[in-house]
């Protein structure tokens, strides 16, 4: 939408009022990241959230001018924790891969034990 948002507005004033913009669902390409500096100086927060997150998990907020960050997911949303875990559910060394798993209050309720 973000996309669809700065397409829309394009030759005009529209956003000119904007103080922050959020966007996630999308993934924060090189390209739109640099039409949005284009157009805009104000807050940009970028959110992350896998499907089974209610809304998002995390965000990214670049102020002022920030670049681009190609692969952080930024920082855990209030009430909301991030591991990133082996096979065996151990938590591994940063700079190691693993898994990423989400804990707090923006989960869906019931899903590591649905209910019966």
């Amino acid at each position: 939408m973000l996309d669809v948002l700065l397409e829309m507005a394009r030759g005009t004033t529209k956003l000119d009022g904007l103080g922050h913009v959020w966007c996630g669902g999308e993934v924060l390409t090189p390209e739109l990241f640099e039409r949005f500096r284009s157009r805009l100086t104000t807050t940009l927060y970028h959110g992350y959230g896998p499907a089974e997150a209610t809304i998002g998990v995390s965000h990214v907020i670049y102020r002022d001018n920030a670049e681009r960050i190609a692969t952080s997911i930024g920082r855990p949303n209030p009430s909301t924790q991030l591991y990133v875990l082996d096979d065996d559910l151990r938590p591994v060394p940063v700079g190691v891969g693993g898994e990423l798993y989400a804990a707090g209050f923006l989960l869906g309720r019931g899903y590591v034990t649905p209910p019966v």
